[in-house]
């Protein structure tokens, strides 16, 4: 199906005429002086596309890719979700783009935008952006720095979007193509740089936890003891964790029956699920996930508190055992080691309590909670200043793209 072409548009920078430029009054910020603010259409043809009947299954699982906003997740689209067929395409009002062709949606995500990388044919939330004075890759640059205009200039009850007249009046500071070709290799480069660092954050942050949940097991063991020398300490015991614990199920209780404006935390299998007005457990409570996903779950309340009957309570001698310690070292220790994998998780205390742990002297036991304790926040701090690290990079890659647009260097 030919894409229609729209015969008014600007071919030459050196003579835009008057009516395609930005008055300005409405110019959003200063560019330089030979910089030209002109009206996207103007400047921009966007050719919306179109689905093929989905009652007919011979329009669909063919050759053709078909591209949707669920394809604009990247910068670039280098396949489909979707395909079409040959007869799809020719009875429906799907256009093709080329590869290098600018992808715009302009409903459900107005202004998300990727460059085509194949030949794919496109639906009607979507719309290809072409220029002969505008690099797809420097409109993209625009898009992305303005997606709060999108966003302001949206409309819908159901669906968000913005309309093709809307989009035609996109101000769009203009600078000759070979400026425009030097912006985007300058920020093509940062980026990548930015790109590298934020992936080798992202990858500490992804095996930060296990780093953090294994660093936590060593000192459990003893190794931050300063007379750790045996495996483990000749003081040490290793014991069943029935020889120094109990359990037994918490008490039942509904979400129906819970009271949310009351100030006492309810325990379920995950953590806090709800309030009550009542308290049935006192604060330092050791609560165990019972049953399903969040089966060997550990928690301990730091307030008086309702354990569901989803939980199991953990009952010790607080003079034998430090209540904090026996903390980590359950949510340190694999519970479900028992549980059957092709039933729903479940565990119990005759479960648990044939599980062997190491169990140092009762000061040992404090000295370590307090090396946990005292680790873990220096940790913590870490993660914290990875993770701003990584917000900072994010706002230098806007601050930067503002300011190409602007024609800072």
């Amino acid at each position: 199906m030919a894409m229609k072409r729209t015969t008014s548009l600007i071919t030459d920078f050196d003579n835009i005429p008057v009516a395609a430029l930005v008055p300005e009054d409405e110019q959003p910020y200063e560019i330089p002086a030979h910089w030209k603010w002109v009206r996207s259409g103007k400047a921009v043809s966007f050719t919306g596309g179109g689905t093929p009947s989905k009652r007919d299954p011979a329009y669909w699982g063919g050759e053709i890719p078909w591209a949707s906003v669920k394809d604009l997740g990247f910068d670039t689209i280098s396949c489909t979700v979707d395909r079409i067929t040959e007869s799809g395409f020719r009875n429906s009002s799907a256009q093709l783009a080329e590869p290098g062709d600018l992808i715009v949606a302009t409903r459900i995500a107005p202004g998300v935008s990727a460059i085509t990388e194949i030949a794919t044919t496109i639906n009607q939330d979507l719309k290809i952006a072409r220029s002969e004075v505008v690099l797809a890759e420097f409109l993209k640059v625009n898009f992305d720095a303005n997606f709060q205009w999108f966003s302001n200039h949206a409309s819908g009850t159901t669906v968000m979007g913005v309309t093709l007249q809307k989009l035609h009046d996109y101000p769009l500071p203009l600078p000759p193509i070979d400026e425009q070709k030097a912006i985007v290799e300058k920020l093509r480069a940062a980026n990548q740089k930015i790109d590298d660092v934020l992936e080798r954050l992202d990858h500490f942050l992804e095996e930060f936890p296990q780093k953090q949940f294994t660093l936590v097991q060593a000192l459990l063991a003893g190794y931050g003891s300063a007379n750790y020398k045996d495996d483990p300490p000749k003081a040490w015991k290793v014991e069943p964790l029935g020889k120094i614990l109990r359990v037994s199920s918490g008490k039942g209780l509904t979400a129906r029956e819970m009271h949310p404006d009351g100030g006492v935390p309810v325990y379920g299998g995950n953590g806090v699920t709800g309030y009550h007005d009542q308290a049935c457990y006192p604060a330092g409570t050791i609560a165990i996930g019972r049953v399903g996903y969040y089966c060997g779950a550990v928690h301990m309340s730091k307030e008086e508190c309702w354990v569901t009957d989803n939980a199991l309570v953990a009952r010790f001698n607080e003079h034998e055992i430090d209540k904090d310690f026996l903390y980590h070292l359950l949510a340190h220790t694999n519970l479900r080691v028992n549980t059957s994998s092709s039933a729903q998780p479940l565990i119990s205390g005759k479960k648990i309590y044939d599980i062997e742990v190491q169990i140092p002297p009762l000061e040992v036991q404090k000295s370590i909670t307090a090396d946990i304790e005292r680790t873990v926040g220096r940790l913590v701090k870490v993660e914290s200043a990875v993770e701003q690290t990584r917000e900072m990079l994010l706002s230098t890659r806007s601050v930067l793209r503002q300011k190409a647009l602007r024609g800072i260097s």
